[in-house]
């Protein structure tokens, strides 16, 4: 439940925050292609305080999604009864990248950015060790093939949206978003995600 919450958070707040942070700070990027299209269609979202205000609020709001995430992924990693190499160190990696990234969140905007720097090498932490922790869990068939592919994803699809969306956190986190909420969503309707004895080799979980 937790990475469903927090998954379905990140996803929602992903363009109301970035659209904030271009209405608060205007001029100091390029403003993207989209945002002349969601200033209209969330204007009341957007325009319920000065701009600055808005984009702290969506901010302080959006460091928690991190913390949601870590239950979910502990979780995960502790269905496994063997695990591989890769697996242990994508989860390492993993975990300690929520930690940071969501104290370097919070730190940014509740102590006036000072958490700036900690949450990018957060957010480098979600990429790599996501891709890595794919790769693993692939390997041991402890998920669905499909969603194992897109855990590996994650770390160029960042870089992806980081692009089209251009902001941080949003933009590099939204893979990771999707990625869990889908795998909340399929524990939650009771189809099979873990499989707890699957044998460190290459397989499909069915």
């Amino acid at each position: 439940m937790a990475a469903i919450v927090g998954g379905a958070g990140a996803i929602v707040l992903t363009i109301p925050i970035a659209a904030a942070y271009f209405r608060a700070y205007e001029g100091f990027d390029a403003r993207p292609v989209w945002l002349p299209f969601m200033e209209r269609a969330l204007a009341p979202l957007l325009e319920f305080a000065p701009p600055v205000t808005v984009y702290e609020i969506y901010g302080r709001i959006y460091a928690v999604v991190f913390i949601l995430y870590l239950p979910a992924a502990i979780h995960l990693h502790r269905q496994r009864s063997e695990r591989s190499r890769l697996e242990a160190v994508g989860f390492v990696v993993v975990a300690g990248a929520l930690v940071t990234t969501a104290i370097g969140v919070a730190a940014d905007y509740w102590a006036n950015g000072i958490g700036y720097i900690p949450s990018l090498f957060g957010l480098l932490g979600l990429a790599i060790g996501s891709t890595v922790w794919g790769l693993g869990v692939r390997r041991g068939g402890t998920v669905p093939t499909w969603w194992a592919l897109l855990l590996i994803a994650v770390g160029p699809l960042s870089v992806l949206c980081l692009f089209l969306l251009g902001h941080v956190p949003s933009g590099p986190a939204l893979p990771f978003a999707v990625a869990w909420f889908l795998l909340g969503w399929l524990s939650v309707t009771g189809r099979p995600t873990v499989r707890m004895s699957a044998p460190l080799t290459d397989t499909t979980l069915a």
